[in-house]
């Protein structure tokens, strides 16, 4: 009688791992554009009234991000392996993130009121 192989996919936990990863670097880029915006002054910029819907904004826009993102398969492809397809894929789908955020900000979402319009 065989016995049933069983192989292990690393594949699930690279594309979670790929997934974490754009959850906190969107995060981070988000908290240095502000930083920079306020000239790196901490307090300066935790003072500010937009600063209340700010991790709101963090958790949809790093979410929304990732919705995005997926369509796309930029956690299926091979990173040794990129071709232009792939480069394509990541212009498109930051393009498509930048002008949700952009037209959010446009359209004055509830949780983005008072957010500086440079930002």
């Amino acid at each position: 009688m065989k016995k049933a192989h069983l192989s292990w996919n690393p594949k699930p936990i690279r594309v979670a791992f790929l997934v974490v990863l754009d959850l906190l670097l969107n995060c981070a880029a988000s908290i240095l554009a502000l930083l920079m915006l306020f000239d790196f002054n901490w307090d300066r910029m935790m003072w500010q009234s937009f600063m209340n819907h700010f991790v709101l904004y963090l958790s949809v826009t790093s979410v929304v991000t990732v919705l995005v993102f997926i369509p796309f398969k930029l956690y299926n492809s091979l990173w040794e392996f990129a071709s232009i397809d792939e480069l394509m894929h990541i212009v498109i789908a930051g393009s498509i993130v930048s002008l949700l955020k952009f037209l959010a900000n446009q359209f004055n979402i509830s949780f983005l009121s008072g957010f500086p319009v440079s930002y």
